[in-house]
């Protein structure tokens, strides 16, 4: 059966850790494990089983050294209206990010769905995402 898979760059210990630090404490708000942290880079739509390994393969072999991001924009993903993640972007106009989707991209039985490069931090109760973006943002 056709799967939905994302793909993502693993962040340097000392981003997930500031990034957990950011974390308000308050009730409804589930702040993302530091373990769990990433950045983004979209998704591969419908890909199916016999290709879902192989596609593996290619992007492990993908290699990049490290680089700086600057944080643009906090945003939420919403369904039916409530915010349930709230986000960090990086924009889209970084040359290493380029270069990377470039490589992801090539390396994909189907198109690469998504350029909105981000970092997911909470889920949200739709009734306290509201109050977490008044308090913090």
């Amino acid at each position: 059966m056709p799967k939905r898979l994302f793909v993502a760059i693993d962040l340097p210990d000392s981003a997930r850790q500031l990034l957990a630090e950011l974390d308000p404490h308050i009730r409804g708000v589930r702040w993302t494990d530091p373990d769990q942290m990433h950045l983004t880079l979209g998704f591969f739509d419908d890909v199916p089983d016999d290709v879902d390994s192989a596609l593996h393969e290619k992007l492990s072999a993908i290699d990049f050294g490290a680089f700086f991001l600057p944080v643009r924009g906090v945003g939420a993903f919403s369904t039916k209206g409530a915010p349930k993640i709230i986000w960090i972007g990086v924009g889209k106009a970084h040359p290493h990010l380029f270069q990377i989707h470039k490589r992801v991209q090539e390396a994909g039985a189907a198109p690469l769905a998504s350029a909105h490069y981000h970092c997911a931090l909470p889920r949200c109760r739709s009734a306290i995402a509201p109050k977490f973006f008044e308090s913090e943002c």
